[in-house]
């Protein structure tokens, strides 16, 4: 089933953001929204290595204290990069980092997720 399309996001700023193209019932699990092997583990030191725009860097990154994670391919981003941040959410992961839906989620609704939980 195709869950997902990329437009403007409803939060003034953030640009782009995910949005279901069909309801979605509470509890159901996306794993479409990142393909497999989308994502890289670097160090800062490999991050600032990177031969990418700084504009790319600034915006595709998951930043934690000694790492993060980038997409394996900057031309083929899953659409979960995408994915807004929200005090309240209607999206959640489990510890495998599949995601799924915490409420009924409607037909043209943005998909948010919490920054913090990640």
């Amino acid at each position: 089933m195709h869950y997902f399309r990329l437009k403007p996001s409803t939060i003034a700023g953030a640009g782009v953001g995910v949005f279901a193209t069909t309801d979605i019932p509470r509890g159901t699990v996306l794993r479409e929204l990142f393909a497999p092997d989308d994502v890289r583990r670097l160090t800062w030191a490999e991050f600032a290595a990177l031969d990418v725009p700084s504009d790319v860097k600034e915006n595709f990154v998951t930043r934690y204290e000694t790492e993060c994670f980038v997409p394996a391919c900057f031309n083929r981003i899953s659409v979960g990069w995408y994915l807004n941040d929200s005090e309240e959410p209607n999206l959640a992961h489990d510890a495998n980092y599949d995601y799924y839906a915490l409420r009924a989620i409607a037909a043209g609704e943005e998909l948010l997720i919490r920054y913090d939980d990640l």
